[in-house]
């Protein structure tokens, strides 16, 4: 007796829901032991024990066609279980005979399977955040103070990112991290590469700690882990609890995930799935695609290894899903590099150059790869074909790519530097100037330039009524809308003020005339008074923003008409100022006296007004009483910058 190859699932077995049929008959060829067809026999379908909630109580005889192809099917029960047929040849003793499996489910399995899996997912990602929590509280400043002291050579750096991201836990963190210190100028671009590489490396801790199966012991690291944080009176020691307790949540989640995928087992979909990510391809664009939605390459792994416990995954399935979430991390920070400056941004590109440099190295040489994770396999008494043994594979092989390849690539760290500087110095050449007037490949004359730069500094000045328009209408018409173009308006003014800044100074190097000097340092000094007004909108107005529409806040109508008030007078000095900037003018001049004072007087009465609603209750302006004031506060500081401007410009 033999499957009909042609017909049967080879695994022998399907899903089917409960009071259903088969949705595909079991078909059966019979044969001789010589091979040959037997026609017209009768087969026998037996299920080994019968349930008492339907039709599953199976003892039945089918006689084959000419072709000896013997088809059978039946409708199953309320029992969602798994059932085992018996097929043989009725008219023989022989003891030859085949096994059929069915799966019976509820037709809504699925949601209860997913809520399970969601909430272990996120059981998983918070111990992860409450391990690197604790143990970035337990380190304190320290990492800081390595990233910027202890990074001038590449094993110094190498070493820093190896240790910051086995404290943190999450090698997008650390990118994202030093982002922001590459931002802040407290590192250099081309130190930060071998912190990245060593970065990659520290998650391998991670990924072999999940590996271990210690979900038998969770429970225990919960209770040991809450005991210290609620009874312990040293902070030192409450920090320990609390990465003790990230530990034990952190596989209560993955034994809560491994047992909710269970039924995926048996699922044809899901395993036709899994199949497919055996293709490079396909796993690595589902591993970067999963990753970056996750933001988090340790939970994508972890993951990979509870469906590795279930038999789902194949080895070169997770070599290349690792690829992917390896690709998916640098997400993180791209998305932390929007915002920033360009060397920053070099950081990110660099993250991510590294990890498709990794993919591109191993991606023709994964039979040595499987060869070298057997070996370690081996040597660690486990085997790549054991199901149980999977996990440790998986993060063997997680080891083996991002070691090997960080070997490799410390001492080429440069390389990448040079090439990341190359393809962003090609995007500056490409960039169109923030200047309008200046044109630095032309030789001026020093009279000539000086004039010119008065031109760029009112276009300047004109920048900032744009920029001072967008964020001061972002609060008192509540939209967002202005907010990411505030952020590139601030680095084109930024651009402006160091282009004009440097062609100034050169100018005073090349004469010898004190007018020149004079006149460079008037305009050097507005130039700074212009900046500092940058800074106030785009800045620190621009923060204060983001936190308004994160906590939903609004403006008082009394709120809103003061501001609307001092914001046009504001706004008017400004324009006048640029006059006076462009052609000197003697009436624009005494306006902005008068504005200022106007300003001023209309600042201080809004202060008042709004304390005395204050003390009324007034809900609204109680909740947002700090930005009210911070509007209030820098639109004095702007006023008091383009008032100083103009005593640079008369001195």
């Amino acid at each position: 007796m033999t499957q009909d190859d042609n017909v049967v699932d080879t695994e022998q077995r399907q899903t089917c829901f409960e009071n259903q049929e088969l949705q595909n008959p079991i078909r059966i060829q019979a044969r001789a032991e010589n091979g040959s067809v037997l026609p017209l026999v009768p087969v026998r379908y037996k299920s080994l024990f019968c349930s008492d909630k339907g039709a599953i109580c199976i003892d039945s005889v089918i006689y084959a066609d000419s072709l000896g192809i013997a088809e059978f099917n039946f409708k199953v029960g309320e029992d969602q279980s798994e059932y085992q047929l018996l097929i043989s040849s009725a008219s023989s003793t022989s003891s030859n005979y085949l096994t059929y499996t069915i799966h019976v489910k509820s037709k809504f399995w699925l949601l209860p399977m997913f809520l399970a899996l969601a909430g272990g997912l996120m059981l998983f990602l918070y111990g992860m955040y409450l391990l690197s929590e604790g143990l970035q509280k337990t380190t304190g400043s320290r990492l800081q103070q390595l990233l910027t002291n202890y990074t001038n050579t590449k094993a110094k750096g190498f070493s820093v990112g190896v240790l910051l991201s086995v404290v943190i836990q999450s090698s997008s963190a650390v990118s994202s991290m030093l982002v922001n210190f590459v931002d802040a100028k407290l590192l250099k671009f081309r130190n930060s590469i071998p912190i990245l590489i060593g970065a990659a490396i520290g998650t391998t801790v991670t990924v072999q700690l999940i590996a271990f199966n210690f979900s038998t012991y969770s429970y225990l690291f919960i209770a040991l882990g809450i005991g210290l944080l609620l009874f312990a009176k040293k902070n030192k020691v409450r920090y320990l609890g609390e990465v003790i307790l990230g530990f034990g949540i952190l596989f209560f989640g993955m034994y809560i995930m491994s047992d909710a995928i269970k039924p995926l087992k048996t699922y044809q979909p899901f395993i036709n799935f899994m199949k497919e990510l055996d293709n490079p391809i396909w796993g690595v664009l589902f591993g970067v695609l999963f990753t970056a939605i996750l933001q988090s390459s340790g939970a994508v792994i972890g993951i990979l290894i509870t469906l590795s416990t279930q038999g789902l995954v194949s080895i070169e399935s997770a070599i290349f899903l690792i690829f992917g979430a390896n690709i998916g991390t640098t997400s993180t920070a791209m998305l932390a590099s929007l915002r920033t400056s360009i060397e920053s941004k070099k950081v990110a590109f660099a993250f991510f150059v590294y990890k498709m440099l990794m993919l591109l190295f191993f991606i023709g040489l994964i039979p040595q790869l499987l060869i070298i994770i057997n070996y370690v396999g081996e040597l660690l008494a486990d085997s790549v074909t054991s199901a149980e043994s999977m996990p440790r594979q998986i993060a063997n092989a997680h080891l083996v790519i991002n070691v090997w390849f960080a070997i490799i690539m410390v001492p080429l760290s440069g390389y990448i530097a040079r090439f990341v500087d190359y393809i962003f110095a090609k995007q500056a050449t490409n960039k169109k100037s923030v200047l309008l007037y200046l044109n630095k490949k032309v030789e001026y004359s020093s009279f000539i330039g000086l004039s010119i730069t008065k031109q760029e500094i009112a276009n300047m000045l004109h920048r900032l009524l744009v920029v001072y328009d967008k964020m001061f209408l972002t609060f008192l018409n509540n939209t967002d809308r202005y907010l990411y173009e505030v952020v590139q308006d601030r680095e084109d003014i930024k651009e402006i003020r160091d282009e004009l800044i440097e062609f100034l100074i050169e100018s005073t190097r090349k004469s010898i005339n004190n007018m020149v000097f004079v006149d460079a340092h008037k305009q050097i000094s507005i130039i700074a008074e212009f900046s500092h007004i940058n800074d106030a909108i785009t800045k620190i107005l621009h923060r204060r923003a983001e936190k308004w529409f994160e906590r939903d806040y609004v403006l008082s109508n009394n709120e809103k008409k003061e501001l609307l008030s001092i914001y046009w007078k504001l706004k008017f000095l400004l324009y006048e100022l640029m006059l006076v900037m462009k052609k000197r003018n003697t009436k624009s001049l005494a306006k902005i006296d008068e504005l200022h004072l106007l300003i001023e007087e209309e600042i201080i009465t809004s202060e008042r007004l709004h304390i005395a609603r204050l003390i009324e209750g007034e809900r609204i302006e109680a909740i947002n009483t700090k930005t009210f004031l911070e509007l209030l506060n820098m639109m004095q500081v702007i006023n008091n910058h383009a008032k100083a401007s103009v005593k640079i410009l008369l001195r």
